[in-house]
């Protein structure tokens, strides 16, 4: 079948369009396809605003998009961070379209890169067939994403005494919300302008909610934990992304009530499931995740493609991580 391909334009259409082959592929499937809804808002709305602001084309640099002969978005290549990892999203039912795009990944985009770095669910065997034929191997879990059914996990959110559970419509202290979970993903963290400007940008994403936007807050004022709950209405499902502890304020059960009440609050919005992504082992917030109760986890594997000798480069933060530094 005859397919275009072109760099994403960030028009808002388009970016209904490719929401629209995440949403529907969920509603097809039960579960995230590829990327979660949020993590494509946040990558649109929170991850670039600095980089927006100096060259609104930037995304452009950063996403390819492919059209079948009727116009209809069939896939996307996307790189979260702008540095060697790019995804291969595709609609359900066009998977023929997934060799030209990795084609593509190796043959133009791969310019410049040591490595190629993306992400596979574990158990797509078809497309592990299709990158191990490229030169593609594995290399460890990529992250994990856990699902809560949101009528059968606990909901009660007892807190020290002097803590209590705000949202941002409560509280409007957003530097002291936005402190507490940069410091709770770098102990040297140092609060920006840039780092506020990107929750301000965050806000405008379709996805959010400010009465799921949390924080755990103390008689004097002290943001202890924050996270942010977002919706996917379509499907009734959220998604809690991210969430921290500030260091200082941490194994006292913070972050353990102000999830299961903002897993409260999705509920009475209708929600039927929550999802939580989190780093693979040894990464300290699995504990936290699985003691909530999950009702399924699945894995997301990283594979690679070397492209060039040299050493090899850090692994690749996570999103929240990534965003904490000033």
């Amino acid at each position: 079948m005859p397919a275009t391909h072109a760099p994403y334009t960030n028009a808002n259409l388009e970016f209904w369009e490719i929401h629209d082959l995440l949403t529907e592929g969920h509603a097809a499937l039960g579960r995230f396809h590829g990327w979660s809804f949020c993590r494509f808002e946040n990558w649109r709305y929170r991850l670039h605003p600095h980089r927006l602001a100096e060259d609104p084309a930037y995304l452009a640099k950063l996403a390819e998009v492919w059209r079948d002969d009727s116009g209809q978005a069939v896939a996307v290549a996307i790189s979260e961070s702008g540095g060697d990892d790019i995804h291969v999203l595709a609609r359900l039912g066009c998977r023929w379209i997934e060799p030209e795009v990795y084609g593509w990944i190796g043959e133009t985009w791969a310019a410049g890169h040591p490595r190629i770095e993306t992400m596979v669910e574990f158990d797509d065997a078809e497309r592990k067939a299709l990158l191990a034929s490229l030169g593609y191997r594995y290399d460890g879990d990529d992250g994990y994403t856990r699902r809560y059914d949101l009528d059968q996990v606990r909901l009660d959110c007892a807190l020290p005494e002097g803590w209590a559970v705000q949202d941002i419509l409560a509280d409007r202290d957003r530097a002291g919300r936005a402190a507490a979970i940069g410091a709770g993903f770098h102990a040297d963290f140092v609060l920006s302008d840039r780092y506020l400007a990107r929750w301000e940008s965050a806000r405008g994403a379709p996805g959010y909610r400010p009465e799921l936007e949390l924080s755990v807050v103390n008689r004097e004022g002290v943001h202890g934990a924050g996270c942010i709950g977002w919706v996917d209405l379509r499907n009734r499902v959220g998604e809690v992304e991210p969430v921290a502890t500030h260091p200082a304020y941490r194994r006292r059960g913070l972050a353990t009530a102000m999830i299961r009440e903002c897993f409260r609050r999705m509920r009475e919005l209708g929600l039927r499931a929550a999802f939580i992504g989190s780093g693979p082992e040894p990464n300290p917030s699995n504990r936290l995740y699985e003691s909530l109760g999950p009702a399924d986890k699945r894995v997301d594997e990283r594979w690679v493609k070397e492209l060039a000798d040299g050493p090899r480069p850090a692994a690749a933060k996570s999103l929240d991580a990534a965003m904490a530094a000033p």
